[in-house]
């Protein structure tokens, strides 16, 4: 009995879960409808809004999702669009519909490769969707104008980066100049230095010359004066002494002065003396000759 009454529970339960569930389906399948109402007849802010509300019942719906991507897409509002496509399921449509949202994305950038970026993504995606239909003429424009925007925008890119680069090296080689034009002034500042701390140095070196020069020619002028002033003093004494010696000469007695006279006539005495004899002398000689010769003069004479 209580089995039995166990078996009819669980299958009411089953019941009234699929009696929820096809109700909860019925009310989807009217939001889904009055968004598409509201889609059709551009009012894609109500659209959204409904859209959102079937979502809070069951946010994996795929035609919810799908929907309200498209109704986003229509708002610009692409980045929240791309997060509702990329919760369905991948056919050709899909595929095509991410790639015009990476297309506006990439017409909305502002910087060049986040630009380049999403239009890659945009082709990326449009080639997805050609594989699945080769005979898409719409895939094979959105396509092809989009790589020829992406072609010129790489040019574009290429011509920045080379013209960056050239102005870096530019940059770089004035930079070196510089460097270098500072490193030369700097060494030329310390030559300058160098040369004249050195020629502060020969300076001093030349004045130090110069007063040892100076103080050797006035210690020479020193020593020659003070020679001099020692000659002056030696020849000051000696005159002090010639005039003592002089004023003793003449301070002599009578008497000295008297026996100096007479020694002095004495020995003019015996010089006179001397003389007289030899002129004597002389005569006798002389006598003698005449005498001789008177002789001889006769002795000759018959």
């Amino acid at each position: 009995m209580k089995r039995i009454s166990y078996y009819i529970s669980f299958i009411l339960m089953i019941v009234i879960l699929l009696t929820g569930c096809n109700g909860e389906q019925k009310s989807i399948a009217k939001l889904l409808d009055k968004g598409n109402q509201l889609y059709k007849q551009g009012k894609y802010q109500e659209a959204i809004k409904v859209y959102q509300s079937g979502l809070k019942a069951d946010s994996n719906n795929q035609q919810l999702n799908y929907n309200l991507a498209n109704a986003l897409y229509k708002v610009k509002k692409y980045k929240e669009s791309l997060n509702h496509y990329n919760q369905v399921t991948k056919d050709k449509d899909v595929y095509l519909n991410i790639g015009n949202v990476y297309k506006r994305l990439g017409d909305h950038s502002k910087q060049l490769t986040e630009k380049i970026k999403n239009y890659q993504e945009a082709l990326h995606n449009y080639k997805s969707a050609i594989k699945l239909d080769m005979n898409d003429k719409k895939l094979k424009f959105n396509y092809e104008y989009v790589d020829k925007l992406l072609t010129k925008l790489k040019k574009k890119q290429k011509h920045q980066q080379d013209k960056q680069s050239k102005e870096e090296n530019n940059k770089e080689h004035k930079n070196k100049e510089d460097k270098n034009k500072k490193q030369t002034k700097q060494d030329k500042k310390d030559s300058q230095d160098k040369q004249q701390n050195q020629d502060g140095k020969d300076n001093k070196q030349e004045k130090q010359t110069q007063k040892n020069q100076q103080d050797n020619k006035k210690s020479a002028s020193k020593e020659g004066q003070e020679e001099k002033n020692s000659k002056q003093a030696n020849q000051t004494q000696k005159n002090k002494e010639d005039d003592k010696q002089k004023k003793s000469t003449q301070e002599a007695t009578p008497q000295q002065q008297k026996g100096k006279l007479e020694q002095k006539n004495l020995e003019e005495a015996l010089t006179i003396l001397k003389a007289l004899e030899k002129e004597e002398k002389d005569s006798l000689k002389n006598n003698q000759k005449v005498e001789s010769g008177d002789n001889q003069e006769d002795k000759y004479d018959w």
